[in-house]
């Protein structure tokens, strides 16, 4: 049987990857803010320190209403015609001189279940998901590693204790729901200048109903780890504030959406507040402002081009040799990409139906406009959800993204040929999106997301790389990230593997024994477990593979000659 390629990757999850936001404005589940030097959108999990800090509450946990957005802090708005109401800041430039800093993300991860007495047989687990984040340059950041490393023990500890008080009641079988711990890192900018993250927490809890999510966000200058501060960036708060209301207000869809507005308005009264702690990430062409209550997490790009008069320009404009930038909600970006030394737009054009679907899409670069032709890519259906611009090892690239209720996420493709871009192609994974794998910033090192139904339906989160490729991403890892729980039915024979990725002799799992599956290559449909007991120090890794004659989707797999659903348990599939 085929051994596993990048075993011990998987297993350690040690990536270096990030990339951007899946939606401008990403809902999810309950948020609350409180603000020391990070921001917390609750008091679930926070790492203890060694140091004493001041926490102040920045934002309440109930959404924004109208009365909180007519506060004396509320800026005024005379309101925003589009993009023609804005002009490029003469201390915009494009600068290359930056250095890439490599970072490591190591994962954390315990599980345990146990198959319960109810009707239809669930499976009650307990999980602890945690990134651990440090960089690989000690010796030049030694200051940045301390930071990373006065954050990331103590947090990764704080789980532990929670998944020790959980663990007994899974043990001995008296848990009547599953519990998860986890917590995510995506990193939004990683070079000599500035290292931006933001972590993503959540305690799951089926028995008590419990749904706890906590946002943190943390801006370093990456050679001395100065955490930076909104005052940091924004010399005319007021201003600013303003500016962001504007600016936002002033496109068609933010306008179709006052849910939105009003979490803007609410953002522009806190940006004006000298004293109120705003949370925010640094990217290379600009700034996200970050929303967060107890149901929605929302980021808004704010372009650093056209906020001269208000913000740090220094800290934009410059990037490492490669790169990748994110629209904002005029589905546009604002970049030197003939070199020429003067700004250009590059700017989604389509025309939609009555649904908000596309009929037509194209890439604009300035005045000249090239879509996709009949015959490159059917886009009935499909919405556009944002664009992106690529520095590639060959040259620059612009991605659409788009989206369908219906089909596969699709990713259209286009080249600069040096005065326009052109259709090249195109692919059907998801690009990255927070809550699941990352931020998209470097074209040489991030993730896209594929959908399976292997072990029911789900998704494997794969390595990939546009480098060499000319502009379209192949994988550097064999073995995509999965992790889901499921059980057997009936004793199965299995192949072992210790942790560095060896043979290590057969094993036999019995019925309603627990395992995570830990990964998928999905071109050998081969999958790596981790069987699970309640003695940690027993559990071992195996492979199954799915058998080469089996069917490719739904119900139809085979693994040793056995239906999957004849072998495990707790498999489910949409539909």
């Amino acid at each position: 049987m085929k051994r596993l390629v990048s075993i011990l990757l998987t297993l350690t999850m040690v990536i270096s990857l990030a990339g951007c936001s899946k939606k401008s404005e990403e809902t999810t589940k309950k948020t609350k803010t409180k603000k020391t030097s990070e921001t917390e959108t609750e008091e679930t999990l926070p790492p203890e320190s060694d140091t004493e800090e001041t926490e102040t509450e920045t934002e309440e946990t109930e959404e924004p209403t109208s009365s909180e957005t007519e506060e004396s802090t509320k800026p005024s708005k005379s309101g925003s015609s589009g993009l023609s109401d804005y002009t490029i800041s003469p201390d915009f430039a494009i600068r290359s001189d930056l250095k890439k800093l490599d970072y490591i993300m190591t994962k954390e991860y315990r599980a345990y279940g146990f198959v319960a007495s109810t009707e239809d047989n669930k499976i009650y687990s307990v999980t602890k998901d945690v990134d651990v984040l440090t960089i690989k340059d000690e010796d030049n950041y030694s200051q940045l590693w301390n930071s990373l490393d006065g954050i990331y023990p103590a947090l990764n500890t704080n789980y532990d204790d929670l998944y020790d008080q959980k663990l007994p009641s899974y043990v001995d079988g008296s848990a009547t729901g599953s519990f998860a711990a986890t917590s995510h890192t995506y990193v939004v900018r990683s070079d000599s200048d500035v290292f931006s993250f933001i972590t993503y927490q959540n305690t799951y809890d089926l028995a008590s109903s419990s749904d706890k999510t906590t946002y943190k966000v943390w801006n370093y200058r990456s050679g001395d780890s100065m955490e930076y501060n909104l005052n940091d960036i924004v010399s005319d708060r007021p201003g600013f504030a303003n500016f962001f209301a504007e600016y936002l207000d002033g496109a068609k869809s933010m306008q179709e959406n006052p849910h939105l507005m009003q979490e803007v308005e609410y953002l522009a009264g806190k940006i004006s507040d000298p004293n109120a702690e705003v949370p925010f990430l640094i990217t290379y062409d600009g700034l996200f402002i970050i929303y967060t209550d107890d149901y929605e997490f929302n980021m808004f790009k704010i372009p650093a081009c056209y906020a001269g008069d208000y913000i740090d320009m220094s800290l934009f404009g410059t990037t490492p040799e490669t790169y990748a930038l994110q629209s904002d909600v005029y589905d546009h970006i604002i970049w030197d990409v003939d070199g020429d030394g003067k700004m250009d737009k590059i700017i989604a054009t389509s025309e939609t139906d009555e649904y908000g679907c596309l009929i037509n899409f194209g890439i604009a670069f300035n005045d000249k406009v090239e879509s996709i032709p009949e015959d490159g890519l059917e886009i009935s259906g499909l919405m556009l959800d944002k664009i992106y611009l690529l520095k590639t090892d060959d040259g620059f690239y612009a991605y659409a993204d788009m989206y369908s209720e219906d089909a596969f996420p699709t990713v259209a493709v286009f080249k600069f040929d040096g005065s326009s871009f052109k259709f090249q192609n195109y692919f059907n994974n998801s690009l990255p999106s927070i809550h699941i794998d990352g931020f998209f910033f470097d074209p040489e090192n991030f993730t896209i997301v594929s959908s399976t139904d292997i072990m029911g339906t789900g998704y494997v989160i794969e390595y990939v790389s546009v480098k060499g490729n000319n502009g379209f991403p192949q994988k550097t890892q064999n073995l995509g990230g999965r992790y889901t729980i499921a059980a057997t039915k009936q004793e199965l024979s299995v192949d072992k593997f210790n942790s560095k990725g060896a043979p290590d002799g057969k094993a036999t799992l019995p019925a309603n024994a627990v395992f995570v599956v830990r990964g998928i290559d999905l071109e050998s449909r081969t999958l790596l477990c981790e069987y699970l007991d309640a003695d940690a120090s027993k559990n071992f890794y195996f492979q199954l593979t799915v058998d080469p004659a089996s069917g490719e989707a739904d119900w139809s797999l085979k693994y040793n000659g056995i239906e999957q659903n004849d072998l495990f348990q707790g498999i489910f599939y949409a539909g």
